[in-house]
């Protein structure tokens, strides 16, 4: 195991005045004059190490290739300070546990910056570490509104995110189903944990209207039985569910089995190919939050060329591959500005790298990045947009008012079977026999007509 960070040697005088110079010439760029923080030398030759906190196992694990795959691609033919970008990729499992264990390496690791964690409650085990250390890191998902509004203290002054928070998201989504789809009732299913119990919250505090009643499930459920049962006898103008696309592919797939055909919202985590394959035609119609909208241009151009020419057709669609491609580029961005060569050695000076961070000003791919005082991205004035899948694929949500058309006749359900005895084997056989790509296209239960951009 590497040794953790390493102090510059007791300098000389002028090297001390050059490292002071240069950090408060930096600060005062950003408007902000502070003492010299904790500095990183790297000895000749010694790559930058740029970590990624992202789940490889547990149930959650399919969101973390992705993410790798796109600062992989945005740290091509990188260089900061004339030396190369080194990738420290490290599990979180999703978990608090995960999130603390994976600080704690890459800062051992000698990481001067990461991307991640990628979920809220492991970026929230791993802030504390992180800030003591002085190592920036930037999630492109992690949207808990404690991240950036932590209970009893200031923000965290090396934690930034591109993502939105649930506060915009799950309000979004309340007035979606109301001045959408005219819902005066819902019900809404979420996760247990934080991600999915702030989404129901702020959705339930938005929504004003009658909620017919809220469900939870544990991560990696399969089998919904209970839960469709009680919305089919609730019949729900609209259904919320607030979790993540493994979980929203078994779940949607029973809902539809069942008949019913009342929209299906959800956040920003279902939006992946994966969700669609697992799901197969029950995903169509569904409707998903979308981060800061993607705006046509060379940046998103240039991101999904590449992703597709190294990773395939569909990659650059992946859950928070956008994001996380932005993510990087900022912390390249900001390395550049303050990285600086002394003696052979390149110093990185963290405190003015959280600094520069948040100085930061770029047009992602994935829409305008900028940053206010607690790491929230304020590039966008409009940060929650929505997609429908359609034949397959993620498409923006006209801005026309929905026409509702009569349902098909739901697939046949397959044979009830207990929970006891392992419901989640039903979803899993009728996912594969499925085969949803290559087959014809397929209407969906109810979809909007015409495609076009939400306001």
């Amino acid at each position: 195991m590497l040794a953790p960070p390493r102090r510059l040697r007791p300098p000389r005088r002028l090297r001390t005045l050059a490292v002071i110079t240069l950090a408060v010439a930096l600060l005062a760029a950003c408007g902000d004059v502070e003492p010299v923080g904790p500095r990183v030398a790297l000895e000749r030759g010694e790559p930058v190490r740029i970590g990624v906190a992202v789940p490889q196992t547990g149930p959650r694990a399919g969101l973390g290739e992705p993410i790798v795959r796109a600062v992989q691609l945005a740290l091509e033919g990188i260089t900061v300070g004339g030396r190369s970008v080194a990738l420290v990729v490290v599990d979180t499992a999703c978990t608090r546990e995960g999130g603390i264990e994976a600080a704690r390496s890459l800062i051992e690791r000698r990481v001067v910056a990461v991307v991640g964690p990628a979920c809220s409650s492991a970026v929230a085990a791993a802030q504390p570490l992180f800030e003591a250390a002085g190592v920036p890191h930037i999630s492109p998902s992690a949207t808990a509104i404690a991240l950036t509004h932590p209970p009893g203290r200031e923000p965290y002054a090396t934690f930034s995110r591109v993502t939105y928070s649930d506060a915009a998201e799950g309000g979004a989504l309340a007035r979606l189903a109301r001045e959408r789809f005219g819902a005066t009732n819902a019900y809404v299913v979420a996760v247990e944990g934080a991600y999915g119990e702030v989404l129901r919250d702020e959705f339930v505090g938005a929504f004003g209207s009658e909620l017919i009643a809220t469900a939870s499930f544990a991560t990696g459920t399969t089998n919904f039985t209970a839960t469709v049962r009680s919305i089919v006898e609730s019949a729900p103008d609209v259904v919320l569910f607030a979790g993540l696309f493994e979980e929203a592919a078994a779940f949607v797939s029973e809902l539809r089995a069942a008949g019913v055909s009342a929209p299906l919202l959800v956040p920003d985590g279902v939006r992946t190919t994966r969700y669609v394959e697992l799901a197969g035609v029950a995903a169509e119609g569904t409707i998903v939050a979308v981060p800061a909208p993607r705006r046509e241009g060379e940046a998103l151009a240039v991101f999904t060329a590449g992703m597709e020419e190294r990773f395939g057709e569909g990659a650059a669609e992946a859950a928070f591959a956008v994001e996380a491609y932005d993510a990087t580029r900022v912390l390249t961005e900001a390395l550049r500005a303050i990285a600086a060569s002394l003696d052979g050695e390149l110093v990185i000076d963290l405190e003015a790298l959280a600094a520069a961070v948040r100085a930061v000003v770029i047009e992602g791919a994935g829409g305008r990045i900028t940053f206010d005082g607690r790491g929230e991205n304020i590039g966008e004035g409009t940060p929650v947009r929505f997609q429908i899948v359609e034949d397959g694929l993620f498409v923006p949500l006209s801005a026309e008012p929905a026409a509702i058309e009569p349902p098909l006749a739901p697939p046949a359900a397959p044979p009830a079977v207990p929970r006891s005895q392992g419901g989640g084997s039903i979803v899993t056989a009728r996912a594969s026999q499925i085969g949803y790509a290559g087959r014809a296209p397929h209407r969906a239960p109810w979809r909007a007509t015409g495609r076009g951009v939400t306001a």
